[in-house]
């Protein structure tokens, strides 16, 4: 069975960066790379030129692959990752410091038996302070170690 979807030339270009976006996430940190993923993002890719977006790629003779442009590069999508890497820095520091000051509180297996609603509002208000603080100061009153 293969799907059809049609798309004005600004759809195409928002999953373009959708495409991209998702094949960062799941391909972006790994040595070997997922090449399922890369396959499809390629499908997509190489539907540019109809949509008018002939600069937006890069071809790599060697392989053969559509590569977005650096002006691709820089524009929505650098955008979209500084703020996803922002958010998710602050926020991966705040729950992790929250679950140390739970573990202080609480031993695992107690915590595990709390009701679902009493887990989240204990870990919210373990958070908050933190995140506060990251919001108000970012890393500048870090302090590592005793």
């Amino acid at each position: 069975m293969k799907l059809r979807l049609e798309l004005e030339p600004e759809e195409y270009r928002r999953l373009v960066e959708l495409v991209y976006l998702g094949n960062w996430i799941v391909n972006g940190i790994k040595e070997e790379r997922d090449e399922k993923y890369d396959r499809v993002e390629q499908k997509v890719y190489q539907l540019a030129p109809d949509a008018e977006m002939e600069g937006a790629f890069e071809l790599d003779e060697e392989s053969g692959q559509l590569f977005p442009s650096d002006a691709f590069e820089e524009g929505n999508v650098a955008e979209a990752i500084d703020a996803y890497d922002e958010y998710t820095l602050w926020q991966e520091l705040a729950d992790r410091l929250a679950r140390i000051e739970l573990g202080k509180r609480f031993p695992p297996e107690d915590f595990a038996k709390l009701a679902e609603e009493d887990r989240e509002r204990l870990w919210d208000e373990a958070a908050r302070p933190f995140l506060e603080e990251f919001e108000t100061h970012g890393a500048a009153r870090l302090k590592i170690g005793g």
